[in-house]
């Protein structure tokens, strides 16, 4: 007798005369489900199983159609086959299932405006979630501008400041979720003293700069509401950090809800001596 190897299974021939070659019975897989990313699936998913033997199939275990329902990091099933040859021959093959029908979640989603920069936080179901963030600035017509990455934070340190901006947050999982998209509306911290096409909106006290002027020993800043002055002063630097309240002329002032304009004088020599120059005006909204 020779011994000859088929696969993983071993069967004896004879010796004498021309040799048939004898496999294990023919096990076909077949995976239906809504396939996502990295071998997961985002749905139920039916297994069925097509086996075959030129010599006919003596038993089979595992190989009736299977439905897996409901979420599982990894469901292994198996089909067993043996066919009539003799001996017998045995094959099986395994696959495993892993279902993910759940999107992210994404919660404690806030933006705080600064400096130069924009800082958005979020919390997800899971930290090894992904995250795709698009940003638009408000009248802006050109594509926007995509960030793509994990954590629970980014700062987005390419902002313009006195411009709006919208974010739009996804969460994505492993497996291709995405969660609902969440949208947040940024509005600046420093207002710069420019022309918009749209009336500029703070949402806290916000800090107003201008170009600096060579040669200026101060700058003067008047800020109206209403068409009423509550606000004069003289600051050396070329911003002024305006406070939620504060006295002027006698008078205590907040910085509520209202149109504000502001305007802007560059000052040299002496305050007493009075020479101005006006660098501009410009007006903002306290929602």
């Amino acid at each position: 007798m020779t011994l000859v190897v088929v696969g993983a299974v071993v069967a004896l021939a004879p010796a004498y005369g021309r040799s048939s070659a004898v496999a294990p019975p023919s096990i076909t897989l077949d995976v239906k489900g809504n396939a996502g990313e990295n071998g997961w699936y985002r749905s139920d998913v039916t297994v069925s199983w097509n086996v075959s033997d030129p010599t006919g199939i003596s038993s089979t275990s595992g190989c009736e159609t299977r439905v897996i329902t409901g979420d599982t990091e990894g469901t292994t099933v198996t089909c067993s086959a043996s066919n009539k040859a003799k001996p017998p021959l045995s094959n099986s093959v395994s696959v495993t299932i892993k279902i993910d029908r759940s999107p992210p979640r994404l919660s404690h989603v806030s933006e705080t405006p600064g400096d130069g920069a924009n800082l958005l936080r979020w919390r997800s179901t899971s930290r090894s979630d992904t995250f795709r963030i698009e940003r638009r600035a408000r009248g802006e017509k050109a594509p926007p501008k995509i960030f793509k990455g994990g954590g629970t934070s980014f700062t987005d340190s390419s902002i313009e400041n006195g411009r709006e901006y919208v974010y739009t947050l996804t969460a994505r999982d492993g497996a291709g979720n995405a969660s609902k998209a969440v949208k947040l509306l940024a509005l600046p911290k420093v207002l710069m003293l420019e022309k918009l096409p749209y009336l500029a909106r703070v949402s806290a006290a916000p800090i107003l700069r201008w170009k600096a002027v060579p040669g200026a020993a101060y700058y003067h800043v008047q800020l109206f509401r209403g068409g009423k002055r509550i606000l004069a002063v003289w600051p050396s630097r070329r911003q002024l950090a305006l406070r939620p309240a504060w006295s002027w002329a006698g008078r205590r002032y907040r910085l509520g809800h209202g149109t504000y304009r502001w305007y802007v004088w560059a000052g040299t020599g002496a305050r007493s001596a009075g020479h101005y120059k006006r660098l501009g005006t410009a007006a903002f909204a306290v929602r």
